[in-house]
């Protein structure tokens, strides 16, 4: 399964890089530190997925070939779709359709990858900012970006800390209200199965408890992942102790077990409907409050 970090880790940061460079005329030492940032920011992210272990390097190199042919698509067609996302009809349910159409044919894998996991949070936090480009058509003088609302008079420390003021404020809200919207919505969802007599269960609560070495390492993994020298061993004796004990268990007449249906996982919900809600009000609602407490230039 090709690394989600690395399509995302090659389409954000390098497109922050093209958009930047195409619409901001930055000097040459603002343009040579840009591509610093985000060359680091590139690399770091999908070094961390091979160093973490939880994808192969081939997961990696396919990933990031994905998000190049994606960047090159997205920049042809990203001011066609800003302009479908802000004056279209009914776009908030068209996208919500599209999205769980594309959740409901997304490639079902191992669950220890989180591979799905990670996409549901990808598409919600894209549902999240869509929710708020619509709604905010025609407030550009308060749904901006902290640059765009600078005029040519604005000193380069009222910018920095009114910025510095905003993240105190919105950061901490945000990070709150994921809290409170991922408590409320996972217990609503676990009490929901338990009146439709659905199996369920929190993945994430798997994961904390689980004894395997690697959470995310299953055997799926066409390529296994690059372990440290010091649990190299470790993870060695663990594979034959799994082998000596399959070897036990197949020698043992099986009975007969009727397959039960996979248990649902309340993750899936709690984490669609907690990242769009975070991102429509980092997107939309914290620059209204922004403008209450009058932290503007």
């Amino acid at each position: 399964m090709p690394s989600l970090h690395s399509i995302l880790g090659v389409v954000l940061p390098w497109y922050i890089w093209i958009y930047t460079y195409v619409h901001y005329h930055l000097t040459m030492q603002g343009l040579i530190i840009l591509f610093c940032v985000i060359a680091a920011w590139s690399f770091s992210v999908m070094f961390s997925r091979m160093y973490l272990g939880v994808h192969s390097p081939a997961d990696i190199v396919v990933g990031g070939i994905i998000g190049v042919l994606l960047l090159s698509l997205f920049v042809r067609i990203d001011d066609y779709l800003d302009y479908f996302i802000g004056y279209g009809n009914n776009v908030i349910l068209q996208t919500f359709v599209c999205t769980i159409i594309f959740l409901a044919l997304h490639p079902k894998s191992d669950p220890p990858t989180m591979s799905f996991g990670d996409s549901v949070v990808t598409a919600s936090v894209a549902y999240g900012i869509i929710v708020a480009r619509y709604r905010t058509v025609g407030q550009h003088a308060i749904c901006s970006a902290l640059l765009e609302q600078a005029s040519g008079a604005t000193s380069i420390y009222t910018i920095v800390i009114v910025g510095v003021a905003r993240l105190l404020f919105g950061f901490p809200a945000i990070l709150l209200l994921r809290a409170v919207l991922k408590t409320i919505i996972r217990w609503t969802t676990f009490q929901i199965c338990q009146l439709a007599n659905i199996p369920a269960y929190s993945y994430s609560d798997y994961a904390k408890n689980s004894l395997q070495l690697e959470k995310h390492h299953c055997a799926g993994f066409k390529l296994p992942p690059i372990y440290p020298k010091e649990r190299k061993k470790e993870v060695e004796e663990k594979e034959m102790d799994d082998e000596e004990t399959t070897e036990s268990e197949e020698s043992k007449p099986q009975p007969s077990i009727k397959e039960e249906a996979a248990p649902f996982n309340v993750d899936t919900p709690t984490k669609f409907v907690t990242y769009t809600v975070m991102t429509w009000a980092a997107a939309e609602w914290c620059h209204y409050a922004f403008v209450y407490l009058n932290l503007t230039v």
